[in-house]
């Protein structure tokens, strides 16, 4: 499952995030990044924590035999 936060000051960079995508053992760890911009560092800080509120990345399956 993979669902995105969106809206004016928010930002994504993402490489193929998105529901079903394959993440090979290889990649970088970082599917997603969430960046947000306002006018304030405080009204950032708000936006940011309703951005990641509205997030859902599940099912992403890990090599534990790698850690």
């Amino acid at each position: 499952m993979f669902r995105s936060a969106e809206g004016m000051g928010v930002r994504l960079d993402s490489a193929s995030a998105y529901a079903g995508a394959v993440v090979a053992p290889y990649y970088d760890s970082l599917i997603v990044k969430l960046i947000t911009h306002a006018r304030d560092y405080s009204s950032a800080c708000q936006k940011m924590a309703r951005a990641l509120a509205e997030f859902r990345i599940r099912g992403v399956k890990v090599n534990l035999s790698s850690l």
